[in-house]
């Protein structure tokens, strides 16, 4: 299932980001990490309907079929740096509610969950200049061999679904303020205790 271009540019006009889209890449994180060393400037959205490398935490490999989005911004280095992934993880659970109706965990730093399930994932990587924030999100109805806490956002298959909700992330990411995001992290969390 390709993404639609131009509806992603569309709704993602209101901010000035470049945005390079893909039916399917190795890697979101790699490319745009590539990318930035070879002198590309942020904001840039690299985003894809399929990962067939996908990375997680700790080189572990995230699996990323195309029903699920996958997508990665490079920045510049923000003041604190251990706020992103935070900002991020608020943004993709306040998008998840807002779009189907759900409530969306995190389990810290980086996982998000519905239920028992894990249905996306982030992983920042910061260099000497920029940083890179990867999101990647289950979105519609899979399997994934070998991770039996895997799960997915909605069995529904509406046209553009993807587009939107990796949108509405982008927004909020950009825009939401860091008091916000810390009362909102806070209240998402799963392993409250760990981080008293």
């Amino acid at each position: 299932m390709i993404l639609n271009n131009t509806l992603l540019r569309e709704l993602l006009s209101p901010l000035d980001v470049k945005i390079l889209c893909f039916d399917s890449i190795a890697s979101t994180n790699t490319a745009l990490i590539l990318m930035a060393k070879n002198g590309e400037k942020p904001p840039v959205l690299v985003i894809t309907a399929e990962q067939t490398a996908g990375r997680g935490q700790r080189g572990h490999k995230f699996q990323s079929p195309d029903t699920g989005v996958y997508f990665s911004l490079l920045m510049p280095l923000p003041g604190d740096l251990y706020a992103l992934t935070p900002r991020a993880a608020v943004a993709c659970a306040d998008a998840i509610d807002e779009m189907f109706a759900v409530k969306t965990r995190v389990k810290a730093p980086n996982d998000l969950f519905l239920a028992d399930k894990k249905v996306g994932g982030i992983l920042t990587e910061a260099f000497a200049d920029f940083v890179v924030a990867g999101i990647g999100l289950n979105v519609y109805e899979n399997t994934f061999p070998g991770l039996p806490n895997a799960g997915f956002i909605t069995k529904t298959v509406i046209p553009n679904t993807r587009e939107k909700l990796a949108a509405l992330v982008v927004t909020k990411l950009f825009t939401y303020n860091d008091e916000l995001v810390r009362e909102k992290y806070r209240a998402a969390l799963i392993n409250k205790e760990d981080f008293a």
